[in-house]
């Protein structure tokens, strides 16, 4: 007996589609286990947020992979080692900037000006202004700015009494704030 072409077509497409579906999805869920999750997003995800989040992934590791490629090279040494600027401007990106602090008092209020490097500015900024709220002190405005591998803050402060601030003294909290940024303790 012979089938009908038409219907073993018919279910031969259905269980190819199958097959196909039940391939793609594995192969989706496969990806989805690859890619980090934050614990902020619970929940089930559609599969187009999946693809994006990989997708973004996939892009911020190539940017990652092409900046250190880039380090390397230039630790090398091999692609600059006849252009000098370059040379002298990979370095000084790469050679790390020691804290810095100055710091200008004007009755009640006070201005920090912090230099660090990029990669202890978050840290350092937080503890400096932590430090002051403890002292009585409001934070008015902070600013920052970054250049290579050096970020420059600025925290404006003011007194929350109101009185005069004494800018000398050992135990003052202009002193703790230079210890803490020069690493003395």
């Amino acid at each position: 007996m012979e089938q009908n072409p038409i219907s073993f077509g018919a279910a031969d497409r259905k269980t190819v589609e199958k097959n196909r579906r039940n391939y793609m999805k594995d192969l989706y869920s496969k990806l989805h286990s690859l890619i980090p999750h934050d614990s902020s997003s619970l929940g089930a995800k559609s599969l187009t947020d999946q693809l994006d989040e990989a997708a973004n992934y996939i892009r911020k590791l190539r940017i990652k992979l092409d900046k250190l490629k880039h380090k390397r090279e230039t630790l090398k040494g091999s692609h600059l080692s006849n252009n000098i600027p370059e040379v002298e401007e990979a370095m000084s990106e790469l050679a790390p900037v020691p804290p810095q602090v100055d710091i200008h008092v004007s009755g009640s209020s006070a201005e920090i000006h912090l230099i660090t490097a990029t990669d202890v500015s978050c840290f350092m900024i937080t503890e400096v202004i932590r430090m002051l709220q403890e002292e009585g002190f409001e934070i008015l405005n902070v600013s920052c700015a970054v250049s290579n591998n050096t970020c420059f803050q600025i925290i404006h402060s003011q007194s929350q009494a109101g009185a005069w601030v004494p800018s000398c003294g050992s135990g003052t909290i202009w002193e703790r704030i230079k210890k803490f940024v020069n690493g003395d303790d």
